[in-house]
């Protein structure tokens, strides 16, 4: 399991190697709040090249921009600074490298996924994540109608974040949700169930009440029929086959036709 003595033995050594590293997103997010968190990301400056030379790497996961560390046989996801260009397919964007934390925080989904620690445990909180993680809020960083429409898949991490955490969704951000659930429909069936499983299993139904409240889920009937039939505790095998139990018919995949007019 990744700990934080070893993240900051990472950081300290990019450090003295001259670049800039951080630990970063949700291991910071649950330390603040006494959560235990059994991965912890990193984000550096650091070329992927000069990584490679410096730490033993797991070449399976690593593209231009990411790659996995091995620290006393532990994984930590390391990324490099950038910025987003654009999206395409509200879902993919085109990214380049950019020096600094500050620039790459703002491509972030969450206020409270964008706080990062530095090599001595400084918090690092440029949009305000602190106060809305002591507020119990979920906020998008900047516009809400633009993180949504850069990427469809932020509204379900969002809905998880809720029932995960019990935190409110802040108004003009599940707002935006309402406004941009359309786009759910062009994610992949895979993709929304990964995150249908977690918000159904995770501890507070704050993600679900939304749902429900906001109709969230017009656009994908298959996942609206299937929140009906639902409950915790199930495997995916046995949510499956409640909804066929119940509706007498298997929930499918999309289709190859439906994946290429949505772009997947």
């Amino acid at each position: 399991m990744n700990n934080y003595k070893d993240a900051i033995e990472i950081l300290r050594k990019i450090k003295s190697l001259g670049y800039d590293a951080y630990i970063v997103g949700g291991a910071v997010r649950d330390k603040l709040l006494g959560i235990a968190s059994f991965d912890i990301d990193i984000t550096t400056s650091m070329p992927i090249e000069k990584i490679k030379e410096s730490f033993e790497i797991d070449n399976n996961g690593s593209d231009y921009l990411s790659v996995i560390i091995i620290y006393n046989n532990s994984k930590y996801e390391t990324t490099v600074f950038r910025r987003d260009i654009e999206y395409y397919n509200n879902r993919h964007p085109l990214v380049e490298y950019t020096d600094s934390y500050y620039t790459d925080s703002y491509r972030r989904d969450f206020t409270i996924n964008a706080l990062a620690y530095d090599e001595n445990m400084n918090l690092i909180d440029y949009h305000n994540g602190l106060a809305d993680l002591n507020n119990k809020i979920i906020r998008t960083i900047g516009n809400p109608l633009v993180r949504f429409e850069e990427d469809s898949l932020r509204i379900l991490r969002g809905l998880q974040l809720s029932s995960k955490l019990g935190f409110d969704i802040e108004e003009s951000t599940i707002k935006a949700m309402y406004d941009k659930r359309e786009l759910l429909s062009k994610l992949s069936f895979d993709r929304i169930f990964s995150y249908f499983y977690r918000i159904i299993n995770e501890e507070n139904s704050k993600g679900i009440d939304y749902i429900h409240q906001y109709n969230l889920f017009e656009y994908i009937p298959i996942f609206k029929n299937w929140l009906k039939v639902s409950f915790k505790g199930l495997t995916k095998e046995e949510l499956i086959y409640s909804y066929y139990i119940n509706y007498s018919v298997m929930p499918v995949k999309y289709t190859k036709e439906e994946r290429i007019c949505n772009g997947l």
